[in-house]
């Protein structure tokens, strides 16, 4: 089954242990060589810094909310290292810039679509927000909204989830839709 990771945001996390509410859903954490979420960022109170529940002390994600089996799996990020490495250098695909190998922006990371089962990454939705003049995007409206497939994504850095070149759309110019529209224009249809 798929899902997209903005419906499960602020959603509740319920431990089988004690049937009791933890904490909500803040975000995912994405292992960058991989592509598959491995852990998710949890809100326990407004009062704590966010801890980790790694994807191994899950027992069900639902559309309504994520079950683990015992309250002892939301822990500091420093306990499990790898995710500690991912977020301290803000390696994240949710909300980062997505640009070109080139260097062109195509705007911003709004939502992930992940493989329940594998909770591997599928597709990337990028808003297209970016007014590429070079340097850092600015906001603008110049750019189109963009479905990217999880295989075009090169690397992720801090600054920018990185895609292949092809991704984007190229414009037909003028002409050749012309040219085109005659060509399917004078096809006979079939008798």
């Amino acid at each position: 089954m798929l899902f997209q990771i903005s419906s499960l945001i602020g959603k509740p996390i319920l431990c089988l242990e004690t049937n009791a509410l933890v904490g909500t859903i803040l975000d995912v954490v994405i292992d960058p060589d991989t592509g598959r979420v491995i852990a998710f960022k949890v809100s326990i109170s407004l009062m704590t810094k966010p801890k980790i529940i790694s994807c191994q002390d899950i027992v069900e994600i639902r559309n309504d909310c994520l079950i683990i089996a015992k309250e002892s799996a939301v822990v500091e990020p420093k306990e499990i290292l790898k995710i500690n490495d991912i977020l301290a250098k803000n390696l994240k695909v949710l909300g980062n810039w997505v640009k070109t190998k080139q260097g062109s922006w195509l705007g911003k990371v709004e939502d992930l679509l992940i493989e329940s089962e594998t909770l591997a990454l599928i597709k990337i939705y990028v808003q297209g927000n970016a007014l590429n003049l070079g340097f850092k995007p600015f906001l603008g409206t110049i750019k189109e909204n963009q479905i990217i497939s999880a295989d075009n994504i090169v690397k992720v850095t801090a600054a920018a989830v990185i895609v292949k070149n092809e991704v984007v759309p190229k414009k037909k110019t003028a002409a050749k839709e012309k040219t085109e529209s005659k060509v399917k224009a004078t096809v006979p249809e079939p008798a």
